[in-house]
């Protein structure tokens, strides 16, 4: 077994351990990217700081990488994730599909808006 292969997958599993970290890579896998303001309102019993410190740790794994948008910071998925990990996400997303208690976004007009949108 090739041990450095083996180490990765361990850190990427440890850090999706947690049920809101998991749930976090899950919604932007299927998104493509979010900024703190769209997890935190998916989210919708997490406080943003609880949101921000997940997201913090799941770019210390590098599961997670950031881009800026004027003052707005967009999560997305790190580009150099491996793709056997990327399969492990879309089975899952798969598997998950119809739990509308994970996937269901929030009736809000709110939601539907950009972050800059609603700062406007």
């Amino acid at each position: 077994m090739h041990l450095a292969k083996y180490n990765r997958l361990l850190q990427l599993f440890k850090c999706l351990s947690d049920d809101t970290r998991l749930t976090i890579v899950m919604l932007i896998y299927q998104s493509g990217e979010l900024c703190v303001c769209d997890l935190t309102d998916k989210l919708q019993n997490t406080s943003q700081p609880k949101v921000s410190r997940h997201l913090a740790v799941l770019r210390k794994c590098k599961i997670l990488t950031t881009s800026r948008n004027m003052q707005w910071i967009y999560y997305s998925l790190h580009p150099d994730m491996p793709n056997e990990f990327l399969n492990i996400l879309k089975t899952s997303a798969s598997y998950l599909a119809d739990d509308v208690n994970v996937w269901e976004r929030k009736s809000s007009a709110d939601t539907q808006r950009s972050c800059l949108e609603r700062e406007l």
